[in-house]
């Protein structure tokens, strides 16, 4: 059984509001939020970054950040070991980037 993640970047802007660019208002308010995103969408990339070299692979492959979300499975293949190593380098990752002060609300995820 697989899980859907979408990759970061893809959907977030994927249906912007079709009004939104009738009303000046309305189109300056779409564009606070799309810096929003931009910033935190920056902000997660260099988080992961910081991670070592395995960990930001798995983070990277299964929440896919700029590329298509894959399966532990096949992230499992490519690193030539089991699902359950794989699982287990995603929640350690998980656990470094939830301590990381740059971001305390992850803190409670």
């Amino acid at each position: 059984m697989s899980s859907r993640v979408t990759p970061i970047g893809t959907a977030i802007n994927r249906h912007p509001d079709p009004q939104a660019e009738s009303n000046p208002l309305d189109a300056l308010v779409e564009r606070e939020r799309k810096d929003v995103i931009d910033v935190h969408r920056g902000l997660v990339r260099r988080m992961v970054r910081s991670l070592p070299t395995l960990e930001r692979l798995v983070i990277t492959w299964r929440f896919g950040i700029d590329c298509d979300p894959l399966s532990a499975s096949v992230i499992a293949q490519r690193l030539n070991m089991s699902r359950k190593a794989v699982y287990n380098i995603e929640q350690r990752a998980l656990g470094m980037l939830r301590d990381d002060p740059r971001l305390p609300s992850l803190r409670a995820a």
